[in-house]
């Protein structure tokens, strides 16, 4: 499509400085082929042509990155030590979770979105780092007297 040549009373769109973007006007004064004044159709005010900025091209989105070895390797190892010490602990003894519950080091804990896991470390003053099936979480719980 070609693009029309503008001319005088003709519209153009530019960059208004009062409406603070790009707004359709009229071209109020031009030298040879090129707009020099132009009036907003929006506020009204007659200002220098200033011409829209472009549009950038979309660039190509990067592929997602794989986790890095380390992290995948600690995941793993965490996966191992989560059935080695839940498979000796009772189900039945899992204290429900909750953020006031008093948790201690080693203490089984059934939470209603992780599953069934196991109080790795109290993080003073009051965050429990529990290790779950699905990985580490650090939880809120309260503070043991």
């Amino acid at each position: 499509m070609s693009q029309k040549m503008p001319t005088t009373g003709g519209p153009i769109e530019s960059n208004c400085s009062r409406c603070e973007g790009v707004t359709n006007h009229i071209v109020v004064a031009m030298v040879g082929e090129k707009v020099v004044r132009v009036e907003c159709n929006c506020c009204g005010t007659t200002h220098a042509y200033r011409a829209p900025k472009q549009l950038k091209t979309a660039t190509p989105r990067k592929k997602a990155v794989a986790p890095r070895k380390s992290a995948a390797k600690k995941a793993a190892k965490d996966e191992v030590a989560w059935q080695q010490e839940v498979a000796v602990l009772d189900p039945g003894k899992a204290v429900v979770y909750a953020m006031d519950a008093v948790l201690g080091k080693g203490q089984l804990v059934s939470h209603p979105t992780f599953g069934l896991g196991l109080v790795t470390e109290i993080v003073v003053p009051n965050k429990a780092q529990i290790l779950f099936e699905s990985g580490r979480k650090l939880l809120r719980c309260a503070l043991s007297s």
